[in-house]
């Protein structure tokens, strides 16, 4: 937020994924009053995601994301617990570099792969050869025109020929 205070200058970013790797699900979305929200509980589930598991690590109330509080305390504690249980005593652990950005490492890297996988197969898709291996080597008739978009669905990155009805998974994302 422009206007956080200096102890918390974490509040413009996703703290808890950017630098524990946790991703935060809210429990009945809760509102209390607002306009279409029946209330609830206010809880949010810190959990760890991937494309095979979804391992939940803790509950909190809201009040982890002010610096200072009791539940932000725990959240720190938590995350202590899960990234050194192997570590051997005396040893440094490192849990997330963050770029100058504001970014985790792991996604301006992500984001140099997917840029050098998009130059180095772009130019390649006007080559008639080139897309007759990519679709004969996924088993699949080659159309006579394809028309290729570039999209990125989650954190993948894909061909989509939608007028035939074609997805290639060029990349796929850490998760």
């Amino acid at each position: 937020m422009p206007k956080a205070a200096q102890e918390d200058r974490w509040s413009d970013k996703d703290l808890a994924l950017n630098a524990m790797g946790f991703h935060h699900f809210h429990l009945d979305e809760a509102a209390p009053g607002r306009a279409g929200h029946k209330g609830g509980s206010g809880n949010l589930i810190f959990a760890r995601v991937s494309r095979d598991e979804f391992i939940v690590d803790a509950i909190f109330d809201h009040s982890v994301f002010s610096a200072g509080s009791k539940e932000r305390d725990r959240l720190y504690d938590v995350h202590d617990h899960i990234v050194l249980r192997d570590a051997v005593p005396g040893a440094v652990y490192v849990s997330s570099l963050i770029a100058t950005s504001g970014h985790a490492l792991h996604v301006v890297q992500h984001a140099q792969r997917l840029a050098r996988k998009l130059g180095a197969i772009d130019p390649r898709l006007d080559d008639p050869e080139f897309i007759a291996d990519m679709y004969g080597g996924g088993g699949i008739a080659r159309p006579r025109k394809p028309r290729f978009e570039w999209c990125i669905t989650h954190l993948d990155l894909g061909l989509l020929d939608e007028a035939n009805g074609v997805y290639f998974d060029i990349q796929h994302g850490w998760n």
